[in-house]
């Protein structure tokens, strides 16, 4: 019996409560590809950015995080294309066929020097992106923050009906 009073009394306080889509300034932000988007708008300068999130915030958060996924992004480029030129002289040298280091020691020692130099790529390309992705994970990650730290917000504005309280998480 009390479950029925509660549901028929919690439908007919249903009844009066519309939800309530929040149009304007109060859109949550949104970040794609490292860019901010406010209100379908991209923040593309630095002004706009600040505007937006606060000088401190901009200063303390958004830039560092900002660089760190461009070198991230820079460093698994560059690291990514080294490997793969490293790698696959590696498996040219591999499956090419070596001179006799006795009968032809100058065509060995080429080959053998363009294998180590393979190698050498190959690893720094690694190294490259060994150090790349997590920066760009890290800086991506820390761009995520200073966006969500924007949207969870409590907001009070007019409505159509009234008054209307607002919680963004």
């Amino acid at each position: 019996m009390k479950r029925l009073v509660f549901i028929t009394l919690l439908l007919s306080l249903s009844l009066g409560l519309q939800a309530q889509e929040q149009v304007g300034d109060s859109s949550p932000m949104v970040l794609k590809k490292g860019s901010l988007f406010l209100n379908g708008e991209k923040l593309s300068s630095s002004e706009a950015i600040i505007a937006a999130i606060g000088q401190d915030v901009y200063e303390e958060s958004w830039k560092p995080a900002a660089a760190k996924r461009k070198t991230g992004i820079v460093l698994i480029s560059v690291g990514a294309g080294v490997a793969a030129w490293g790698l696959a002289g590696y498996i040219t040298a591999l499956v090419s066929p070596w001179p006799d280091q006795e009968a032809d020691p100058d065509r060995w020692n080429k080959f053998n020097t363009a294998y180590s130099v393979t190698k050498l790529m190959t690893a720094g390309g690694l190294i490259c992106l060994g150090a790349g992705i997590p920066l760009f994970c890290v800086g991506n990650g820390r761009l995520k923050d200073v966006r969500d730290n924007y949207n969870q917000s409590v907001t009070v504005s007019m409505v159509p009906c009234g008054i209307g309280l607002t919680y963004r998480f």
